[in-house]
């Protein structure tokens, strides 16, 4: 069941007017059915497949990626009124966010409301155990009713969201579909 419908609803703020998603360049990506919402080149690439929003995290975050992503969520918002799950891929080694930028998460959160979110660390060690930290308390933090989990890869996500995403939003993802768009944009 696909619960599009029509954009707005209660409480739900509009998306900047000339916001519009784009075709990816990546064939694999447009053979699935993939949006580009947002490309920062070496720092941010948002996409969408279905009402999964995808962020992959290259730089640390900026006030100006926070401003992007939640022009992104807006549109999604529009789009699927009746719940959203997003997953954050986070490269390895990049620098942790500062206090401000993690309000900014928080505040995003609130706003934003998913459904189920699932944070991917393709990192180890001191590094991922400090984000892995960072991303529990944004998460403690921000919207309380959303089902959240971290990954150390791609294969973890694939697991566990698709069947949590369905129940939580009605929307089916079929996993080898999730898998393909996951690794695409991780090297988009």
């Amino acid at each position: 069941m696909n619960h599009r419908s029509q954009p707005g609803g209660p409480g739900i703020q509009p998306a900047p007017h000339g916001f519009a998603p784009q075709e990816p360049k990546s064939v694999v990506l447009r053979t699935q059915g993939a949006l580009l919402l947002h490309e920062e080149p070496g720092a941010l690439t948002v996409g969408a497949l279905d009402n999964v929003l995808i962020a992959v995290w290259r730089r640390a975050a900026s006030a100006r990626c926070l401003a992007e992503l939640e022009t992104a969520i807006k549109w999604m918002q529009n789009q699927y009124p009746r719940g959203r799950s997003a997953v954050h891929i986070v490269h390895n080694g990049l620098r942790m966010p500062s206090p401000e930028t993690q309000q900014g998460f928080i505040e995003l959160i609130k706003r934003s409301q998913p459904a189920c979110c699932a944070a991917v660390l393709l990192g180890s060690g001191f590094w991922a155990s400090a984000l892995r930290s960072a991303t529990t308390q944004v998460a403690v933090h921000g919207h309380r009713g959303f089902e959240f989990r971290q990954h150390q890869d791609l294969r973890e996500v694939v697991t566990w969201l698709p069947e949590k995403h369905h129940e939580l939003t009605g929307v089916r993802v079929r996993p080898e579909r999730l898998t393909t768009v996951l690794e695409a944009f991780t090297a988009y």
